[in-house]
């Protein structure tokens, strides 16, 4: 926006406030900026509604909403701003990419920064306070270079939260083992168990990015390569997210040979800068939620269970890999995730998958059975039921399917009860053909996504799924009060093809 003072001025001056108002509102930052510098009047009708000018731009571009002191903002004097317009620009200046020669205009650019505070709020709000508290305050940028932190979109995460600090890193030092199960489930990114295969995985701060990824480096058998910094990991090492320092890609570690894309490429190296905010934007809409830690852990990590606080499962709560269903007031919910760290052969898929058994509530019932009957005349409280057995079937890409079948699940018969406070759940995991698998020679590093799936729609076969249902008994096995009847768990997507984003 080009706006000479000597030619425009005196039009500006002809239009009313509120009409100066309306066009202000619709400039951009930097235009805005500019026509403050050409014309007085300009300048002077955003100083008096600075609300309204410029609040907009601290909002959209910094996620601040006051001009209180936000504590996250580390570069900044913790004092509150005079206005938002001079908000505007301390916080560009802090936290924009800028030469000392800027002038006042140009230092109104969008930076990597603005998305990364937004993801940050939404995850700030979304956490529990146990996993708050273990974030650092925000990295320096000599901090980052002295760490070889080299992508601008890592660089502005950093920027805001220097990762995490957990009580499990003073444990190991100081090899209590006792209270290394306290802290390790409060990753930020959250994870899953099943069997003894146990994930959660936390952000590392900057001091370990370059420790950790050289260790890596040194050890053939890692699958990182030198080009790559290992920024996220599990507390046991089973789970490595990694970033490419030259085109910002994200990864998992899959194998020694190759690796699975955790988020799609991206041409202007903002790659892992979408994958954490699909990551905000997942738990804003509650697809993961906070449970309690599991009781099971795994073998030989040194921790019994006891004062397990909980964590972000991992397992989502809507989507295509999800399915809710009701058999005679038995609820059965399942959820689905793939496991691309638990390499098996390149190409299978190992998934994990979180099955819930509950009974309806007598309002629940007494509900299901008016809108179906009409009326309550007739109705019997299932006051209980037991499992007894389990039917699964699971089909891969090439229409492969594995059949099974077998006597309660994971060597229990959970019994259920109408009002009980929690369902039962358990986790157990299967395999998936990978179809369209490009076969390689090992050292191999990298496997683009495309080369995992084929879309088969089109060819009118399946895509990979599981389905299934139980055999219960109202009652329990030892009373039974009715014959056995079977609860169909719904069909539930195992088409990693549709895994855009990976944690």
């Amino acid at each position: 926006m080009d706006v000479h003072r000597h030619d425009c001025s005196g039009s500006f001056q002809k239009l009313s406030e509120d009409t100066l108002i309306c066009i202000l509102e619709l400039l951009d930052p930097v235009s805005l900026a500019r026509a403050e510098i050409a014309i007085p009047s300009v300048y002077h009708v955003t100083k008096k509604y600075d609300t309204i000018t410029w609040k907009q731009h601290v909002r959209n571009f910094y996620g601040l909403e006051s001009l209180k002191c936000d504590k996250a903002l580390h570069r900044i004097p913790c004092e509150d701003f005079k206005s938002y317009r001079d908000a505007y620009r301390i916080l560009r200046y802090a936290y924009g990419t800028h030469a000392p020669d800027d002038n006042y205009a140009n230092a109104f650019t969008p930076s990597f920064f603005c998305r990364a505070r937004r993801a940050w709020r939404k995850i700030e709000h979304c956490v529990p306070p146990v996993v708050r508290e273990t974030f650092l305050p925000g990295a320096s940028d000599d901090d980052m270079t002295d760490q070889f932190i080299q992508p601008q979109a890592l660089r502005a995460i950093y920027s805001i939260w220097n990762g995490q600090q957990l009580q499990f890193d003073e444990d190991v030092r100081r090899h209590r083992h006792v209270a290394v199960h306290r802290s390790i489930f409060h990753g930020l990114f959250g994870g899953y168990t099943v069997y003894d295969h146990c994930i959660n995985t936390r952000l590392y701060p900057v001091e370990w990015v370059l420790w950790v990824s050289m260790q890596h480096w040194h050890n053939p058998d890692s699958g990182v390569r030198d080009t790559e910094l290992v920024f996220a990991a599990s507390f046991n090492g089973r789970k490595h997210f990694t970033i490419d320092r030259g085109t910002g890609d994200v990864s998992i570690v899959r194998s020694p040979y190759c690796q699975v894309s955790a988020a799609p490429k991206s041409a202007t190296g903002d790659g892992i800068l979408e994958w954490f905010e699909e990551f905000a934007n997942r738990l804003e809409a509650k697809m993961y939620t906070y449970v309690l830690a599991p009781a099971r852990v795994a073998p030989g990590e040194g921790m019994d269970g006891a004062g397990i606080r909980g964590e972000l499962s991992l397992y989502p709560r809507c989507g295509p890999f999800t399915s809710t269903t009701v058999t005679r007031s038995v609820r059965v919910k399942c959820a689905a995730i793939p496991m691309p760290e638990a390499y098996a052969a390149a190409d299978t898929m190992l998934w994990s998958y979180s099955i819930e058994f509950s009974l309806l509530s007598r309002n629940e019932q007494e509900l299901a059975y008016t809108s179906l009957h009409g009326t309550l005349e007739g109705f019997q409280l299932v006051s209980s039921a037991q499992l007894e057995s389990r039917h699964w079937r699971f089909v891969s890409g090439d229409g492969e399917e594995q059949v099974v079948d077998g006597e309660g699940v994971i060597g229990e018969y959970p019994l259920l009860q109408e009002g009980d406070e929690s369902p039962y759940v358990y986790q157990s995991q299967t395999y998936v053909k990978l179809l369209g698998l490009d076969p390689r020679e090992p050292g191999t590093p990298h496997l683009p996504r495309a080369d995992f799936y084929l879309h088969l729609d089109e060819q009118g076969k399946q895509r990979p799924q599981m389905r299934g249902w139980f055999k219960f008994v109202e009652g329990s096995r030892m009373a039974p009060t009715s014959r056995s009847f079977d609860v169909m768990c719904g069909t539930v997507s195992l088409d990693f093809g549709k895994w855009q984003f990976l944690y």
